[in-house]
């Protein structure tokens, strides 16, 4: 009887809340775990609604696909912002922290670099999809900001790193502990540090992140 009552409650709690928050909420939720691709009923049953509210709130189911993959940006930029603050005016430390982040977050299922390699899979089709579009623009972005660091920091030839360092970290995230815990994933920094020393860096001891 308790437990059928603390449920009640919950759902009056949720209930609580404004429905276009459930929907966005419940969008996020069903995207991470099902893919963009998962059905609105999907969404409306986690938000306590139904598929009538949300297009009457956010129009298209793209908009919210667009939303969830805007957000999943959003870390990632924020990320990039803590690294900056970490080692003002420091291009190659930055560079050093981008890859020892990565091979931390490589390690867990869910990272915002996954999720947008995985819509990125699933919107590709015989006609190009406008969210498959953000996406590579984002990346195109991100690509622009490592060339600037590789070029600050003097490195031979940035282009050329600039896609080695990007196939690596991209890589490492893909493989999402395909090999287990002790997988390629675990020696990212030293072949980040083994690219940088082979286009002019000194080496260094490779920054650890526990």
């Amino acid at each position: 009887m308790r437990s059928s009552l603390n449920s009640e409650r919950r759902a009056r709690s949720e209930l609580d809340i404004p429905v276009k928050k459930r929907i966005a909420d419940a969008a996020s939720t069903i995207f991470a775990h099902y893919g963009v691709r998962a059905a609105t009923t999907m969404i409306s049953e986690l938000a306590h609604t139904n598929v009538g509210t949300v297009a009457k709130l956010f129009g298209t189911r793209e908009r919210l696909v667009s939303d969830f993959l805007k957000s999943q940006m959003e870390d990632i930029e924020l990320s990039w912002q803590e690294i900056e603050q970490q080692h003002p005016g420091d291009p190659e430390a930055q560079l050093r922290q981008w890859i020892s982040n990565a091979k931390m977050l490589s390690a867990e299922i869910g990272t915002p670099q996954g999720q947008l390699s995985r819509a990125a899979a699933e919107l590709t089709g015989p006609r190009k999809d406008p969210l498959l579009s953000e996406i590579e623009a984002f990346w195109q972005s991100e690509r622009r900001k490592i060339l600037k660091l590789c070029e600050a920091a003097r490195f031979r030839d940035p282009p050329s790193l600039t896609d080695k360092l990007l196939l690596l970290v991209h890589g490492a995230f893909n493989e999402r502990l395909a090999y287990g815990y002790k997988g390629p994933h675990s020696r990212l920094a030293e072949a980040g540090d083994d690219l940088m020393v082979a286009h002019g860096a000194q080496r260094k001891p490779v920054l650890e992140i526990e």
